[in-house]
């Protein structure tokens, strides 16, 4: 229904950013006030409903072109909306109003080691949608954490993709 409608336009503005003309810039301005009127989303109403998305969180480094949080500023970022709005999973987030969902892309270590902590402490759900092939590699999930992580009940683990290639650069993805 009405969730999978969202999914796919926001997918379609994605692809119009690709492209990156003004007009498309334009267009895609236009389109994002009409989906967030539609749809209920907007980040300049306080009653809208938001999903943060991390890369990683890092001992003391922030790169937000990375999306990359330091230990602090996550830390800070949670406190901050807690005050006004609620933490929910992510699976009711188009469910009430005020809330927030946190989700980290990939399965970097550094969520495990700084962001889990502060999820626990604050019990803030949140969503960890893991590139398989990266499990085990330095910088990203070991096995047994992501299974420790597993048990925890704010947890919800999602699969990202299995090598996280770019398919449309890969030319046994293409059919040219």
């Amino acid at each position: 229904g009405r969730r999978y409608l969202l999914l796919y336009l926001i997918l379609k503005i994605r692809n119009v950013l690709s492209k990156g003309t003004i007009f498309s810039r334009v267009k895609i301005r236009i389109l994002s006030k009409i989906y967030s009127r539609w749809f209920g989303f907007g980040i300049n109403n306080p009653d809208k409903n938001r999903v943060y998305m991390f890369h990683n969180i890092s001992l003391d480094c922030t790169n937000v072109d990375e999306f990359i949080s330091s230990k602090n500023g996550f830390e800070n970022f949670l406190l901050q909306e807690l005050k006004s709005r609620k933490a929910v999973n992510i699976d009711a987030i188009l469910d009430g109003k005020r809330s927030f969902s946190v989700s980290f892309d990939d399965g970097y270590e550094g969520v495990y080691l700084y962001a889990l902590p502060d999820l626990k402490e604050l019990k803030v759900p949140y969503t960890i949608f893991v590139t398989y092939d990266f499990l085990n590699k330095e910088g990203y999930l070991t096995i047994n954490q992501l299974m420790e992580m597993n048990k925890d009940s704010l947890c919800t683990i999602g699969a990202h993709t299995l090598s996280h290639s770019m398919l449309r650069y890969n030319k046994e993805s293409r059919k040219d």
